[in-house]
């Protein structure tokens, strides 16, 4: 067995309903949040792709690598998603809980 296959084997399985739910969350807040920001723009653009993603019938890795790229995005957009008042703490850990960590 690979080293890709084991790693992949290794991650927890996600609960497609409550990313679902979390992903909805987050587009209701993105769109109070201030317009015009590039890096608004860029969270919004992954959370679409993950809207998108399961609106299917995704794999538990391809959910996984889609929040674990969110999660990283909004750890280094912290300070400026903060000044547009989204709770990035919050959705962090939500995202957190459903990647296992």
């Amino acid at each position: 067995m690979g080293l890709a296959m084991a790693q992949q084997e290794s991650k927890p399985t996600i609960d497609l309903q409550a990313a679902a739910r979390l992903v909805q969350q987050l587009e209701c807040d993105l769109a109070q949040a201030r317009a015009g920001s590039v890096d608004i723009a860029r969270v919004r653009a992954e959370v679409e792709e993950l809207r998108a993603l399961l609106a299917g019938q995704p794999q538990h890795h391809e959910v996984h690598a889609g929040f674990s790229r969110l999660r990283d995005t909004l750890h280094a957009l912290r300070e400026e998603l903060t000044r547009d008042a989204f709770e990035v703490g919050e959705y962090l850990a939500r995202i957190g809980r459903l990647l296992g960590f």
